[in-house]
């Protein structure tokens, strides 16, 4: 069925044409004097299945880490969480069948991609992909109420909590789990940023109130150990030994502010302290204005202050996928102030619409919506797109459609 797409005001002024396209969706004229209105749900539709289009297995159940098909790997395990959280986003947003109809085939598929040999049990020796997984399953269990999705979910959880938390110094999980090379002596945010969300969630879907207080546990460490509660920054990480944050522990990441900014609202909720509610604003505000945000024009482009395009595949590209479903629920948390909701929104508005607009070189066919770590550059016609950075610009517009259904705008 043919939807219809929208070309933002911004475009509008930047000069850009809107064209007819046969195989995907077409723009709106304008409908008023000051430029082009932007129907996002339908920017979603067309950006969503092209990105399923693109990166889906059907035949295996996971994402390819390639545009072109799967290349052998087994190891591709993490993103496939956040992957499918683009997919979650999608049916929340339509309530359309043939994106819930993926979840089962991702619960099996993705264990091609764990590379160790718990597989049925969806663990892997790192911590942060074991809480990546277990949240997305969470998300799942919530609009399905399979329990398959939460005792993995919880097993993954208690898994971590008996392994990884340091009981003799400073608190927080490991990176990874006791006997390899993944435990060691930094308190690593990628970890503990995320086990916090999961918690939360835990005690949301079972009322159990020994997840909550894990919730809380590792936000107080955060927040002891990481947070500037009088900034808003994070850090990567903290030794534990040392108290210090040297090296990659010093980084200020877009998904570290995403998920101890969602543990200070999650905290919030539980106890009602208005101080937390204020330790999320303060994080949504550093890292919209410093950790990521393009000083010029004010989208969110950046990891630590500085551009990580260089490498089109990596780590780095995937990161904002983390944050911006989590700036969505801080803008529209019905405790923040308007002013604030504003300014948190115009930067996930301007990163939308730059990454659709400029950042998509040809729409006249799904397999060329694709993508780049750098948002506004594109991929070029005929070349290979990767799984990460689709992930994250796939990740941004599902946000800013789900903003313009909230917030009608």
């Amino acid at each position: 069925m043919k939807k219809i797409l929208g070309i933002a005001a911004f475009a509008a002024m930047m000069g850009f044409m809107a064209t007819s396209c046969d195989n995907v969706d077409e723009y709106i004229p304008p409908t008023n004097p000051t430029g082009y209105t932007t129907d996002w749900n339908a920017v979603a539709d067309s950006s969503t299945t092209a990105f399923i289009h693109n990166f889906w297995n059907e035949e295996k159940g996971f994402f390819n880490a390639h545009s072109d098909g799967w290349h052998k790997e087994t190891n591709n395990y993490w993103p496939q969480a956040h992957a499918m959280d683009v997919v979650i986003a999608a049916y929340n947003r339509t309530g359309d069948k043939k994106y819930s109809d993926m979840f089962d085939k991702w619960y099996e598929g993705i264990k091609t991609q764990c590379w160790s040999n718990r597989k049925d049990q969806f663990w892997v020796p790192l911590y942060d992909d074991n809480a990546w997984i277990s949240i997305s399953m969470m998300k799942i269990y919530k609009i399905t109420k399979d329990e398959k999705y939460l005792n993995a979910a919880i097993y993954l959880h208690e898994d971590m909590m008996a392994n990884g938390w340091d009981n003799e110094n400073i608190g927080g999980l490991s990176w990874g789990a006791p006997g390899t090379s993944y435990f060691g002596d930094s308190r690593a945010i990628c970890t503990n940023g995320p086990a916090c969300v999961l918690a939360f969630m835990l005690y949301e879907a079972t009322g159990d109130e020994h997840y909550a207080q894990n919730g809380m546990k590792i936000y107080e460490f955060c927040r002891n150990y990481v947070l500037d509660p009088g900034t808003g920054r994070v850090l990567n990480g903290i030794n534990r030994k040392t108290l210090l944050s040297e090296g990659e522990d010093s980084r200020e990441y877009s998904y570290t502010h995403g998920t101890v900014m969602a543990g200070a609202y999650y905290a919030y909720k539980y106890t009602n302290d208005p101080v937390y509610l204020k330790d999320a604003r303060r994080i949504a505000y550093y890292v919209t204005n410093v950790a990521c945000a393009d000083q010029a024009t004010g989208a969110l482009f950046f990891e630590n202050k500085t551009w990580r395009w260089d490498d089109s595949s990596g780590d780095p590209t995937l990161f904002r996928a983390v944050l911006f479903p989590y700036l969505a629920d801080i803008i529209e948390a019905p405790e923040l102030d308007e002013m604030w909701r504003d300014k948190f929104f115009k930067s996930l508005n301007i990163t939308a619409v730059l990454a659709w607009n400029t950042g998509i070189l040809d729409k006249s066919d799904y397999s060329l919506i694709m993508y780049n770590s750098n948002m506004t550059k594109g991929v070029a016609i005929g070349e290979t797109g990767y799984l990460n950075p689709n992930v994250t610009g796939a990740s941004c517009i599902e946000a800013r459609a789900r903003l313009y259904n909230s917030l009608g705008k």
